[in-house]
């Protein structure tokens, strides 16, 4: 399912996401940070279940963040 992501400086993103593999709810994805400060993180998580999954970084830009963490929510085993 699309989503779109408000990331804190002031970008639009739109990603294509699957649902929780636990309860299959559509997951809320947050950017944590802002462009000046030292770390920034992108969270996935299920509203229902409360499972998530957090990716930081601190010298890549959070683009590269958002698409590392996508594609470990959508991978499936």
């Amino acid at each position: 399912m699309k989503q779109k992501v408000f990331l804190n400086n002031g970008e639009i993103v739109e990603v294509d996401t699957l649902p929780c593999p636990f309860c299959s709810s559509q997951p809320k994805i947050c950017h944590i940070g802002n462009t000046g400060s030292n770390s920034q993180k992108i969270e996935f998580k299920c509203p229902d279940c409360r499972i998530k999954r957090v990716n930081a970084v601190r010298i890549y830009p959070i683009q590269w963040c958002l698409k590392s963490s996508l594609s470990q929510w959508n991978e499936r085993s």
